[in-house]
């Protein structure tokens, strides 16, 4: 680890530990009513005392939807934006459709994901996936589209040509432009996760805060939201990790 991000994570841990006091002290002095928000230590009581067994089977059901949906939009979004960047016929026939389809959020396809695939798995998949992909393909084509082709005439000198050059010269020259895509990504995959299972789910961590509502159980909601911010913070290092490799040089 570098000085650099030595300093981040001790910041980022003074931040944390600062909300957290500034939580506890407006619930302990009843600025907040703790029914609505209960403090960090009733949180840790709770969890202490969770079935883990359970909420572990949410979780791993919820990951599962996630990183499916995620894989599959990802890398076809990743596909398309290649072909469309490096073909610009092809950019022109699908300019348009794509433009019109991107604008529309991926909850605005719950219903007819619904209809088309049921409550089930796939329906959720499908969404998340959708999501994804509008955000690799407009980030790869970006990416291919402002790429230096003074790079790519060195490539060609070298005997690169079409997929050689696209794998050995392009895509590791796009690098940052896909690890912003899909950290994007896995921020909208769990958004779009959340808001399905909320609509339609007997499992998965949506279910937990959708019943935790409910039943007026808003330690469990707490608890469920904290659960899909900590697997959402830790797909995102692995998958900024995977693109860009720890002490790798990227562009910004």
């Amino acid at each position: 680890m570098t000085t650099t991000s030595k300093q981040a994570f001790v910041a980022g841990c003074i931040g944390v530990a600062t909300f957290v006091a500034v939580w506890w002290a407006s619930v302990s002095f009843s600025l907040i009513d703790h029914r609505v928000l209960p403090s960090p230590l009733e949180i840790l009581r709770r969890v202490l005392l969770l079935e883990w067994t359970s909420v572990g089977l949410h979780v791993w059901v919820s990951l599962q939807r996630v990183v499916l949906g995620g894989l599959v939009g990802g890398v076809c979004g990743l596909v398309m934006g290649v072909l469309i960047g490096w073909n610009s016929q092809l950019r022109m026939v699908l300019s348009l459709p794509l433009e019109l389809l991107r604008p529309i959020p991926p909850l605005a396809w719950i219903p007819l994901a619904i209809i088309w695939f049921g409550i089930g798995d796939a329906s959720k998949v499908f969404v998340i996936g959708l999501g994804c992909f509008f955000v690799m393909l407009t980030n790869t084509e970006k990416g291919i589209h402002d790429f230096d082709p003074a790079l790519i005439r060195q490539g060609r000198s070298y005997g690169l040509q079409g997929f050689a050059l696209m794998l050995r010269v392009i895509l590791p020259g796009i690098r940052p432009d896909l690890m912003v895509g899909a950290s994007i990504s896995t921020s909208l995959a769990f958004a779009s996760l959340v808001a399905a299972e909320l609509l339609g789910a007997d499992t998965g961590l949506g279910y937990l805060i959708m019943r935790g509502r409910l039943d007026g159980d808003f330690t469990m909601v707490l608890i469920a939201i904290s659960l899909i911010a900590i697997l959402a913070y830790v797909l995102d290092v692995m998958v900024r990790r995977l693109i860009v490799p720890h002490g790798e040089a990227y562009r910004s």
